[in-house]
C-alpha cells in the first residue's frame, strides 16, 4: 500500500509540473492598457514606492515598483525609433541592480520604439532581437499586441517618465 501512496503522488506530481511546464511564460501578462498602469497602479506606486532614489541637486526621483505588472497591450506601432536615453538607462540599470539581475540585460535595450494607445504616445525600449522582427512582421499603422514590465518611473520636477521593457510582440492576422 505504501509503495501505490509513493507512486501515485510521484505520478500526481509528474503530470502537474509537466502540464505547468507546457503554458508559456508570456500567459503571466495580463491584457490590461498603458493608460491603466500611469494612472492606476504606477500613481500609486509614486505614492508609496518600493524603491526611492533621489537627488536633490538635479531634483530628479527615480521611483522603482518589485511588482512588473507583466501586462499584453494592444498599441499601435508608428514605426519612429530612437536610442533609449541616458536617464532612461540610468533607470533600467538601477532597476536591474536592484532585483539582483545581470547589468548584461540593459545591451539588450538599445532603441525604443514609439507606440500609441488611444492617442497617447508611448516610448518602448524593446529588447534588440525582438525589434530585428519589426521591419518582416510590422508596417506604420499596425495594431499590435505588446509584452511590457512596468519598471518605475523618473520623476523631475515638472514631469514623469514611466519606463516600460517591451520583451515580445505579436501582429495582428490580417484576413
Amino acid at each position: 500500500m505504501k509503495h501505490k501512496f509513493i507512486f501515485l503522488a510521484l505520478f500526481i506530481t509528474l503530470f502537474v509540473s509537466q502540464a505547468f511546464a507546457q503554458s508559456s511564460s508570456w500567459d503571466l501578462y495580463e491584457p490590461r492598457t498603458l493608460k491603466e498602469i500611469t494612472s492606476t497602479i504606477a500613481a500609486k506606486s509614486l505614492k508609496s514606492p518600493d524603491v526611492l532614489i533621489t537627488d536633490k541637486k538635479k531634483d530628479v526621483s527615480i521611483i522603482l515598483s518589485y511588482n512588473s505588472f507583466q501586462s499584453r497591450v494592444k498599441a499601435t506601432y508608428t514605426g519612429t525609433s530612437r536610442k533609449v536615453s541616458d536617464q532612461r538607462k540610468e533607470v533600467i540599470s538601477i532597476w536591474l541592480k536592484t532585483l539582483g539581475k545581470p547589468k548584461e540585460i540593459l545591451d539588450l535595450f538599445e532603441n525604443e520604439y514609439l507606440f500609441t494607445e488611444d492617442k497617447v504616445e508611448y516610448w518602448l525600449p524593446v529588447q534588440k532581437t525582438v525589434a530585428s522582427y519589426f521591419d518582416e512582421e510590422l508596417k506604420k499603422g499596425d495594431t499590435v499586441t505588446v509584452f511590457v514590465a512596468w519598471l518605475g518611473a523618473r520623476k523631475e520636477a515638472k514631469s514623469v517618465d514611466y519606463i516600460f521593457l517591451m520583451n515580445e510582440f505579436e501582429a495582428e492576422e490580417v484576413p
